[in-house]
């Protein structure tokens, strides 16, 4: 059997996608279950990024594609394709330095549950808004805050990973939002929890609140896998913040 990867456009579309991502397609998530399919995936994923991601091999090609348009295109056509270029060529160099980051980083150790508890740590920004700002700080209350100030365009979230075993389990946290005015478009809206790769219910915590419980429910399948969990941020206004002392994954029955 031959398998042709879906999703080919998204490759550098965002630098800090984790490289092991849960998998969506049946016998792409299957495979990865096993112990030998994932590490057959590591070793080719090392491989991949030693020898073919190499920066200076791939924004020349991206020169080469477009130097072969300019006998086609207009002056002010061209210009916007070499505007647009320059964007592709930025998103490579950024991938490659995130994914170096991330192939150093050790492998996180299993969450430590007691009581069925267990709090999560090692925050990290992702998609910082233009216009807006992210932080590690102290909230409205006092509390120690994840805290996301929409741009006008925002899709900002704070990530963590950890390993989970086969179980269900409820990752949630306290949130609270100011004057938070939602995207024209897409499924969820304001702040509100996720588990990456997972569809999760759709959210909509817009408008002004105090602190309120967010959660969302979901399971594990495999033996052990790599869980990254969000706080998320989807709006064209506002601020949000999350409890970092409130996040945490309870184990379900």
């Amino acid at each position: 059997m031959v398998f042709l990867p879906h999703g080919m456009d998204q490759l550098f579309g965002k630098a800090d996608l984790a490289w092991k991502p849960h998998m969506a397609g049946l016998v792409a998530r299957s495979a990865l279950e096993t112990p030998e399919g994932r590490r057959r995936y590591e070793v080719q994923f090392r491989s991949i990024f030693t020898n073919l991601f190499i920066v200076d091999k791939l924004t020349n090609r991206v020169n080469q594609l477009v130097a072969g348009l300019r006998p086609f295109l207009g002056k002010s056509e061209f210009k916007e394709i070499e505007r647009e270029a320059a964007i592709v060529r930025d998103r490579i160099v950024q991938r490659k330095i995130n994914l170096r980051r991330q192939l150093s980083r050790p492998e996180p150790a299993p969450l430590d549950f007691k009581d069925g508890i267990a709090h999560l740590s090692g925050w990290v920004m992702s998609d910082e808004p233009a216009g807006g700002k992210m932080e590690k700080t102290n909230g409205p209350d006092g509390i120690s805050v994840l805290h996301i100030g929409a741009g006008p365009v925002t899709a900002a979230s704070w990530r963590t990973t950890a390993r989970l075993r086969r179980g269900r389990y409820r990752f949630e946290g306290l949130g609270r939002i100011a004057a938070v005015r939602p995207l024209p478009y897409g499924r969820n809206q304001g702040a509100g929890l996720s588990v990456a790769g997972r569809l999760d219910q759709p959210f909509k915590f817009t408008g002004d609140s105090s602190w309120k419980t967010l959660a969302v429910e979901f399971q594990v399948d495999s033996d052990e896998e790599q869980v990254e969990f969000v706080c998320l941020l989807r709006a064209s206004a506002g601020e949000a913040w999350f409890d970092q002392s409130s996040l945490r994954v309870i184990q379900r029955q």
